[in-house]
């Protein structure tokens, strides 16, 4: 019996340690509308996207409220604060 358990215990520790890895808060920081238009237009100034872009995602930017369509919604654990 004693040497099952001796067996078992470096696959327990391995566990408390992979858990405590990835466990824990998440926060998923979303710049604000006004920080992704200032973006946009530093793209558009720099060349890094044409007009046409541009117009395209501040649209979407307004239309949205600034929110990506794709953002993961993520709730917080309740005893967290940001």
């Amino acid at each position: 019996m004693q040497r099952s358990f001796l067996k078992k215990v470096p696959m327990v520790v391995a566990t408390m340690f992979m858990t405590a890895c990835v466990g824990g808060n998440i926060n998923i920081v979303v710049p604000t509308l006004g920080k992704q238009l200032e973006d946009l237009e530093k793209a558009r100034s720099s060349g890094a996207i044409s007009e046409a872009e541009y117009e395209k995602q501040r649209a979407r930017y307004l239309e949205s409220g600034g929110i990506p369509r794709d953002a993961p919604i993520v709730s917080q654990d309740e005893d967290s604060e940001s």
